[in-house]
């Protein structure tokens, strides 16, 4: 199922408008996703199912969205998964330009519903516009597996290890398990370097520079929106994921974390804390250790693509100048040579 638009919305501040612009788009027939229609036993209660599924997402931002971490992951997945965004701006207010949401301004079209200004109809038309875009063109509507999510990393830190938890009940166990993985010799993104640098303000941007992603499950994880956003993005980027059940509980059937957990061993750590992180340890150096060889691999790979067209050029050169065939012979044996070496 493709859902037209899905709304995203700051509660406290916009449901006023969320509602004027949902029965505008169902007007003009738009299939829309909106969260107060969420069903408990739909695909699509997620957030991160719905802008999956979705053509467009709407923003209508206000103060209280900048403000708001779960506004925030919304639309940052959204841009994750290259949804086309549209912003709608519904009051005037001051937007610094480290926050979050400056570089959206800057990437996506916005329209503005305050101080007199209603673009609402610049809005529908932006809609029909990006609708036709995105069914008609080849290869737009891309599943989540084929999308290549990319970032600028060349001025960011990375991190061996990133922490996905519930605030409430996941702070005592992630400080708990710090020291384990620092002794290690593992570099573990946590707050305060999300403080240090403003790349890394986004957990999905410090995601996407770490190369192991640590769930700290409790029987509040799955109930924590921000916990399963940020749970679908690590799948969505292909990271590598160690689940650890931090207190005894059992997934009922119908549970969310069952289709992300179903192929991954999890760890207890409620049990045999010793015995069992030092196997959490080996699992994160077994993942860091394999990404390792995949890059050195790879680096290898580019290396020996470089040293033989280098050959063959030298080769041909040679060749034209009359150079007899057994020194072609060599140098073919000599490449096989190397590559029979990776």
């Amino acid at each position: 199922m493709k859902f037209d638009v899905m709304i995203s919305y700051d509660p406290k501040s916009g449901t006023d408008y969320m509602k004027k612009l949902l029965a505008e788009l169902e007007d003009k027939k738009y299939y829309v996703w909106v969260d107060f229609r969420r069903k408990e036993n739909d695909v699509y209660n997620s957030f991160a199912n719905a802008i999956n599924a979705s053509y467009i997402v709407i923003a209508i931002v206000s103060k209280g969205y900048e403000a708001s971490s779960a506004c925030r992951s919304e639309l940052k997945n959204a841009d994750m998964c290259k949804k086309e965004v549209i912003i709608v701006k519904t009051e005037d207010f001051y937007l610094p330009k480290e926050s979050w949401l400056s570089p959206m301004y800057d990437k996506y079209p916005c329209c503005k519903l305050y101080g007199g200004v209603d673009e609402t109809t610049q809005l529908l038309n932006a809609v029909g516009k990006l609708l036709h875009k995105c069914k008609a063109g080849p290869g737009s509507t891309q599943a989540p597996e084929e999308q290549n999510i990319q970032r600028d990393e060349s001025s960011a830190q990375s991190f061996d290890v990133i922490f996905s938890f519930d605030i409430k009940s996941g702070m005592q166990d992630k400080d708990r398990l710090l020291p384990f993985l620092a002794r290690a010799g593992f570099s573990v993104c946590n707050e305060k370097h999300k403080k240090m640098f403003d790349f890394h303000e986004i957990w999905a941007d410090t995601m996407a520079v770490s190369f192991v992603v640590i769930l700290l499950l409790s029987h509040n994880y799955e109930e924590t929106e921000a916990c399963m956003m940020q749970l679908h993005t690590a799948r969505l980027a292909e990271k590598k994921i160690i689940p650890i059940k931090t207190e005894a509980f059992e997934l009922t059937e119908d549970s969310k974390l069952k289709e992300f957990l179903s192929d991954v061993p999890s760890y207890k750590v409620y049990e045999d804390f010793e015995e069992n992180i030092e196997k959490v340890v080996g699992a994160v150096r077994e993942h860091i250790d394999a990404i390792s060889m995949k890059l050195t691999n790879t680096s290898n790979f580019l290396l020996v693509l470089f040293n033989t067209l280098c050959l063959f050029i030298a080769f041909f050169e040679l060749g034209s100048e009359g150079i007899p065939y057994p020194i072609w012979h060599m140098g073919l044996l000599y490449i096989l040579t190397i590559f029979g070496s990776l």
